[in-house]
């Protein structure tokens, strides 16, 4: 069971343990830039490896904050590069003078990069650099530019999760919503300018910024609901589902399943999981005329977690795999599944709870 991002995304090397993928658009823009450099000057190769060389400046940027976030026990499933940049998918939550290091690390990569880069060009004209630059005048160009954007004060870029870090550490209350308001402002202001310009790709930029500021609202929101619930609490408990051992044949599952309203269904064997068949998966295979068993339709290969394991650890693991069902387990034996659907339904019911909570014991205005 993989996520969407992983299909679309193509190993390139494993640095340190962690993987590097490139997502396949990337090889789009590299064919676009080929395209409007041999129809300008008719040599796009070297352009293409100017762009390759920016991009491995990216990779080192997200490779900075991957290693710092390992100092503090973050692991990092991957990075993946993008048209638009780098992502690196860091598998924790980061505590303010945590997240504060890391966010710095990357543009610090390339501020070295441009430190190093300055002794072998000449930075005594800034207009002749701006004029006429080569190769590594451009790619030192590139790297200030990398820090200087990625600093801008918005989330997600570094400069945002600085500022909600320094907030943070300052002991300033509501320091994501503050951090994400500020953004959203800033991505509005980037838009307008954007649109008098005629920058089509500063007008996607400003969307982006703008919706990865309210997820990360909403991200703050929904791991402060989170707090103090584990997945026993949120869990499908294995007496109340439906399951099917591995004998049964697809015709007879199918008989069963689809009278339930079960996205997955457990494939037992006594009282072990064996795998997991999806409902999808079960009424496409009922199509074909062939009969066969539902092991053979299974997912084999599913990831565990303990009832006890704190609800509010597993919101990043659901953003970064996607509705992947979890097997619970209790004391080694299966207990359970947990999908992504049924975390996010239980975080609004109790979201809405505590907001209804609240208003009830505000003062009404009569008492004032």
């Amino acid at each position: 069971m993989k996520s969407n991002q992983s299909a679309l995304s193509l190993n390139l090397c494993n640095i340190s343990g962690i993987p590097v993928r490139v997502h396949v658009s990337f090889f789009l823009l590299l064919a676009w830039v080929a395209f409007e450099e041999f129809q300008a000057h008719g040599q796009p190769i070297q352009e293409v490896l100017f762009v390759i060389a920016v991009f491995a400046c990216v990779l080192l940027h997200e490779l900075g904050h991957a290693l710092v976030a390992r100092r503090f026990q973050i692991q990092t499933r991957d990075i993946v590069l993008y048209p638009f940049g780098g992502v690196a998918a860091l598998m924790g939550e980061a505590k303010p003078f945590a997240e504060l290091l890391i966010a710095l690390a990357g543009p610090a990569v390339n501020v070295l990069i441009a430190f190093v880069l300055s002794f072998f060009i000449d930075l005594s004209s800034s207009d002749a650099l701006l004029r006429d630059p080569g190769v590594l005048s451009r790619i030192f160009i590139a790297n200030v530019v990398l820090v200087v954007f990625n600093m801008i004060p918005a989330l997600p870029m570094d400069g945002g999760r600085v500022l909600r870090a320094t907030l943070a550490l300052l002991k300033v209350r509501n320091a994501t919503l503050i951090s994400a308001r500020l953004s959203q402002a800033l991505s509005i202001l980037m838009g307008l300018f954007a649109l008098y310009t005629g920058n089509p790709i500063l007008v996607i930029i400003a969307v982006v910024v703008f919706m990865n500021a309210v997820q990360e609202h909403v991200h703050d929101r929904a791991r402060s609901v989170a707090t103090g619930f584990t997945v026993q609490n949120v869990m499908m408990d294995a007496a109340h589902l439906v399951t099917f051992t591995h004998g049964q044949t697809i015709s007879e599952a199918l008989s069963i399943g689809i009278k339930s309203l079960q996205p997955y269904f457990p494939v037992l064997l006594g009282d072990s999981i064996l795998g997991i068949v999806s409902r999808e998966t079960l009424v496409e295979a009922a199509t074909s005329e062939e009969e066969g068993y539902v092991s053979a339709l299974m997912e084999r290969e599913f990831q565990t977690i303990p009832a006890e394991e704190s609800l509010e650890n597993l919101l990043i693991q659901f953003e970064l795999q996607g509705d992947i069902p979890l097997v619970v387990v209790r004391d080694g034996k299966f207990a359970g599944l947990l999908t992504r659907d049924k975390m996010l339904e239980f975080l609004i019911v109790h979201g809405l709870r505590r907001e209804r909570d609240r208003l009830s014991q505000a003062p009404s205005e009569s008492e004032f």
